[in-house]
Parts: structure tokens; C-alpha cells; sequence
């Protein structure tokens, strides 16, 4: 179960509804669906990155809920580890469902205590026990409800193959379900495959809708924005100027997550206010020749370029390239402290707080140091990850950033893992609280004992790494590191991890030292 795949998780920052009186032809296209017994059971909407789908799945949720009839709600982050894994979508979504009908609940209890057929994959299993059995048992109590579940993002989730699984058994036992289901994802292949057949899914492409609906949206939003940060910013005169709102416009064409960047980069707090209007005006200035024969993505990669051209002038090369790998190629978001700490930098670091500030219109920086810095939106790493896109100043290879990350995690490694009973238990038999725990195994501690070997398996050229893995393995910082993963309750992944590495073709057998 993902209580942060729930819709109104509080903790996401890149969650929210839609600006009041934008998206209302689609919203109410998606209400009608639901409330319509005799519409089809599936609603997939799609579209590219940045179009404001998850904002469109989030305000119908909110709509949903305040009629009573939201069933259950799954939204796939890339940077929330759990709500990208795939084998957690049927428990969450079945969890939620209970909270709504006790006789789905019931039935649900039920279900759980029968033994499954073999033969069956485990998400088939997961999906028959926790989903299809408890529905159709429970069937008469939840046609009645009208529920609706949502799901948005799956195109995020780790694992493509499996969500084209969920999507086969969603699909083929629909009109078993006494439940409408709203799936919104971009049209990866794997996803788009599965919905050929217009017998069970409606089906709407966000990109597709006419352009002057976009434009009038998104013009709103906007127009809301401005205001606020006149008021913010105490920006007395009309601005922008309407030359100016229409070629920002212009620029946005059909991606909400233009217009929204922009908004971002031009109300961050660390830009003095008598220079806001000059930060739009930078924006405006960028060279994009002929907007109507303008690719959108080429628009927000401008976007992008200026942004990181100005923290990159601000910060320097090295500093930026550094902060950027760690934040886009880390397994799960890390807080300032453990980026400051794998850098080897100052908690507090003015260096550090200065890069995050100036990237504020592209990531989420809490006040809190120990709570974790966010990506904004998934088009951002995309952007920085493909070469052609970001040109080779701003590019941050994927394998250079995992190879960087496996470095610094093995140093770190090298420098904590100094001593047998890390938590510093009298009695070795007793049990360490979670307090004990968090004190001696810190943030920082925590993601390069998880992750330094999912890290390592992704550089294909190790070099100098294997020689830091064969130190590790050959002291005794290898038992210090199973000690350490057992403390956490990681044991498990310790293993798996080891068995991948032993069979990588990556790793150097000279790195083996574990038979010793």
C-alpha cells in the first residue's frame, strides 16, 4: 500500500487542481462518463509531457470526492520511489475501496484467506484476490456507489512491462467490475498498445484539443499567476503588457508546464523585486524565429536552456553539474543535508543553498533541510538527459551520473562503516528502536547502503570503481555494510543486489573477494 499515491497526499508538491474556470469542457466530459451507467467502463486519457494531465486527474479526483463517488486514487511519481512501483498499485487501490464499502471490505477479508490457483503471474494473483473476487462478490452494493478509481502517471512507473500487465487485466475483466476506471498517461508504446479495441475505453488525447480552448486556459492561469505576483512582489503598473502575455502565449502553445515554469522562475524569492519584470522580460528575449512552425518541446527547451544558463553563470559548471546529478539520477528524492553530505559540503552550505535557490522554478527546495528536494516535473529530466535536447553544456549523461552517485556512496561507505555493532547495542540479542536506528544510521547512510549497487550496475565503463568495490569487498566493510542493511530491515535487498552484481557483466571478477 502508497499513502502517497493517493491523490491528496500533502506531502507531493507537484499535485494540484486545475485553475478555476480552466479545463471545464474536459472535466465535464469526465463527470458525464462517470455518472452514465451506460458509458464505457475504461477513460483513457493521454497526452504528451507538460499538457496538465496530472492537474486534469487531480481536479476530476476533487470532483469525484465531493459527489461521492471517488472508489480509490493511484498517482505515479517518478520521484516518489513508491508510488512508481507497479506491484503496489492493486493493494492501494483495494485499501482505499474498503474505506468506502464494507461489503467490498468484507468480501475483500475473504478473498485474502483463499488460496490462489497456480500458474498465475503475481500481479495476476495480486488483482484476482485483492480486486476482481472481493468487486464481483460485493457487486450489487457497489454498482450502486457508481465509484470511480483513478489513476494517473503510469507511464512513471518503474517497470513498463508490468503496467502493460495491470492494463491487460483492467482492460479484459472491465465488464466484470462494477467500477468505472480513469487511467491519464502519456502515449508510451507499451500503454498505447493495449488500447486498440474502442469496445471497452473512451478515449481522449489532450494534445489534440483545439488549440483556441488551450489558449483561453492557459491565458487564465496565467492572467491568476501575474496577479499574484504583482501583489507578492508589490508591482504597482499593469504587467505584463498584452504584447507580452501574447507572445508568453505564444511560447506555451499547448504545455500548461511552460506557462507554470514560467511563472516559477519569475516569482522566485531570491529575485530582488525591482528586477521581477526584467527576469519576464530575459524569457521573452530567448530567440525562437517562428512560433507557429515552433515544435512545443523546442519552446520548453529554451525555456529550460535559460534557466540553467542562468544557474549555471550564477554557480559555475562543476558545482550545478554535480547538484543536477545527484537530484535527477538519485533513487529516491534526497533532502539538502544528504546532498550536502554526498557532496562532501556543509550542511549549510552557501554554495549549495545558492545552486538550489536559483533552481527554484524547476524543483521543490522545503524550507526544512531534512525534508527532500522534488523535481517538478518529469519533462525536466528529460530535457537534461537527452543530449540533443540540452546541448552538450547543459546534458547530464545518465551513466555518468550513476557512475558519480556509486562513487560518492562507496566514499562514504568507506568513511562511516568503520565498526562492528553500528547502533552500539549493549546486548547484541536486543532489538534497536527506530530512534536507535535513525541516530546511528542517518539519511545520507541509509541511500548509499541501498543503493550504491543499483548505482554501480548502471555504468557500463567502471574503471576506477572496481577498484573501490574490490576494497570494499575485501575488508571487512562488506560485513559492516550486512550489518548495517539488517538494522535498516534491508537484508533482502542486500541479497538480491549481491546476486545482480555477481551476475553482471559490468563487475570485474577480480571485484569478487566475498569467498574469502
Amino acid at each position: 500500500y502508497s499513502k502517497k499515491a493517493e491523490f491528496n497526499e500533502v506531502t507531493s508538491a507537484s499535485r494540484g487542481a486545475c485553475t478555476k474556470d480552466t479545463r471545464k469542457e474536459i472535466l465535464e466530459e469526465l463527470m458525464e462518463w462517470a455518472k452514465d451507467n451506460s458509458s464505457r467502463p475504461i477513460y483513457w486519457m493521454n497526452g504528451m509531457a507538460g499538457t496538465g494531465k496530472t492537474t486534469i486527474a487531480y481536479s476530476f479526483c476533487q470532483q469525484l470526492l465531493a459527489e461521492q463517488l471517488l472508489g480509490a486514487s493511484f498517482f505515479s511519481s517518478r520521484s516518489e520511489d513508491e508510488t512508481a512501483d507497479p506491484a503496489r498499485i492493486f493493494p492501494t487501490i483495494a485499501y482505499q475501496i474498503a474505506r468506502h464499502s464494507p461489503a467490498f471490505s468484507s468480501t475483500l477479508l475473504a478473498s485474502l484467506d483463499k488460496e490462489e490457483g497456480s500458474g498465475r503471474t503475481p500481479l495476476e494473483s495480486q488483482f484476482r484476490k485483492l480486486i476482481l473476487n472481493p468487486a464481483k462478490a460485493s457487486a450489487f452494493a457497489l454498482k450502486q456507489k457508481r465509484l470511480t478509481i483513478v489513476c494517473d502517471g503510469f507511464d512513471e512507473c518503474k517497470g513498463l512491462k508490468q503496467i502493460s500487465e495491470i492494463l491487460s487485466l483492467l482492460i479484459t475483466h472491465s465488464l466484470d467490475l462494477p467500477i468505472k476506471i480513469f487511467i491519464s498517461s502519456r502515449p508510451e508504446a507499451e500503454i498505447t498498445s493495449k488500447f486498440t479495441s474502442p469496445d471497452y475505453h473512451q478515449k481522449f488525447v489532450l494534445h489534440n484539443v483545439e488549440g483556441r480552448f488551450v489558449r483561453r486556459d492557459i491565458k487564465i492561469f496565467l492572467c491568476n499567476c501575474f496577479q499574484e505576483i504583482r501583489t507578492e512582489k508589490h508591482i504597482s503598473e499593469p504587467w505584463p503588457t498584452e504584447v507580452q502575455l501574447k507572445k508568453l502565449l505564444d511560447l506555451s502553445g499547448l504545455l500548461f508546464i511552460y506557462a507554470a515554469t514560467v511563472c516559477l522562475f519569475v516569482s522566485d524569492p531570491d529575485i530582488p523585486n525591482d528586477t521581477t519584470q526584467r527576469a519576464l522580460d530575459t524569457i521573452l528575449s530567448y530567440n525562437v524565429k517562428d512560433l507557429r512552425n515552433e515544435a512545443s518541446y523546442k519552446r520548453l527547451d529554451e525555456l529550460y536552456t535559460g534557466i540553467m544558463a542562468a544557474a549555471y553563470e550564477k554557480n559555475g559548471t562543476e558545482t550545478m553539474q554535480n547538484i543536477l546529478r545527484v537530484i535527477v539520477a538519485a533513487q529516491t528524492p534526497l533532502s539538502r543535508t544528504a546532498i550536502a553530505e554526498l557532496l562532501e559540503l556543509e550542511t549549510q552550505s552557501i554554495a549549495l543553498g545558492k545552486a538550489l535557490s536559483s533552481l527554484r522554478s524547476v524543483i521543490s527546495v522545503p524550507d526544512d533541510s531534512s525534508q527532500p528536494v522534488k523535481i517538478f516535473h518529469a519533462s525536466f529530466p528529460d530535457f537534461l538527459f537527452d543530449s540533443i535536447r540540452s546541448g552538450q553544456t547543459h546534458h547530464i549523461a545518465p551513466e555518468e551520473s550513476h557512475r558519480f552517485l556509486a562513487e560518492k556512496c562507496l566514499e562514504l561507505l568507506a568513511h562511516l562503516l568503520t565498526k562492528d555493532n553500528i547502533c552500539g547495542l549493549k546486548d547484541k540479542n536486543e532489538r534497536a528502536s527506530q530512534a536507535e536506528i535513525r541516530s546511528h544510521i542517518p539519511e545520507t547512510l541509509d541511500y548509499a547502503c541501498t543503493n550504491w549497487i543499483f548505482h554501480f550496475l548502471q555504468t557500463k565503463d567502471t574503471g576506477s570503481l572496481n577498484q573501490q568495490a574490490t576494497q570494499f569487498f575485501g575488508e571487512r566493510q562488506v560485513l559492516h555494510w550486512i550489518e548495517c542493511m539488517s538494522f535498516l530491515g534491508k537484508l533482502d535487498v542486500a541479497l538480491k543486489m549481491l546476486h545482480k552484481m555477481e551476475h553482471s557483466a559490468t563487475v570485474s571478477h577480480a571485484t569478487w573477494s566475498l569467498n574469502h
